[in-house]
């Protein structure tokens, strides 16, 4: 990984049956061979460790750590920087 993990875009609560959302307990909620991984835009905690340019589309990650939701495409509405991060 050449920059370090992405930081993922922070999306409200889908409503049931809109969205694909993928809920783990532990983190990375996801893992693949790739040279890309994102970091939750709420926390910083690693969701999606390497995978590769455009493997991950459409789909919506909770933080197992802080329990918001990301996702990696730029939202409609972006709740990034309502959070308040920890220093």
């Amino acid at each position: 990984m050449k920059n370090g993990p992405r930081r993922m875009f922070v999306v409200p609560e889908p409503r049931p049956g809109t969205a694909s959302v993928f809920v783990s307990n532990s983190a990375p909620v996801f893992a693949g061979e790739g040279d890309i991984s994102y970091m939750c835009g709420g926390c910083g905690t690693v969701l999606i460790a390497f995978v590769a340019q455009d493997q991950i589309q459409g789909l919506i990650f909770k933080c197992p750590t802080c329990g918001v939701y990301n996702q990696i495409e730029r939202p409609e509405l972006d709740l990034t920087r309502q959070l308040k991060r920890p220093n």
